[in-house]
């Protein structure tokens, strides 16, 4: 497996909006239909994996993040609009430009956000996900990618 990129780690859509939306209202990330499958242990659990890291993203996971965000109401969601936007300048914004991405032999099996992702692991960018069939080809083709509920079952 090659060496990921000194702590750059991309933190897959579904684990990214815990992350924000558990910044904007840790009990909101609980009741949040697309973040209520998460504990408070899991975003607990990912604010200290992530710690200091680099973080690094493509604008797919962030569209997928803003739009699944923007599924809030009123305050709740200016406010993860707010937070997303402060965060977004403290990222490492990686352009995979989709007519590549759909070139990619994995569009066609796991759409188009993952067939950017694994261009990005490429670079050796460590990735944090819950997706297992994206996970599960990043391994298998060598690149450093891990899956976010073996690890919290692990208790890493």
């Amino acid at each position: 497996m090659p060496a990921p990129e000194a702590g750059a780690l991309l933190v897959d859509t579904n684990l990214l909006l815990l992350y924000l939306v558990g910044h904007v209202d840790r009990d909101l990330a609980l009741r949040f239909k697309n973040t209520q499958q998460f504990s408070r242990e899991d975003f607990e659990w990912l604010c200290r994996f992530v710690g200091r890291r680099k973080l690094v993203a493509t604008p797919h996971v962030l569209t997928e993040v803003s739009n699944l965000g923007g599924q809030l109401s009123g305050a709740k969601k200016e406010r993860f609009f707010e937070v997303l936007a402060a965060s977004i300048p403290n990222l490492d914004e990686r352009l995979v430009p989709s007519r590549e991405a759909v070139g990619a032999a994995v569009y066609h099996q796991l759409g188009l956000t993952d067939a950017a992702i694994e261009r990005v692991a490429q670079s050796k960018v460590e990735i944090l996900s819950t997706d297992a069939p994206l996970v599960h080809r990043l391994q298998a083709r060598k690149f450093a990618a891990l899956n976010f509920w073996h690890l919290r079952l692990a208790g890493v």
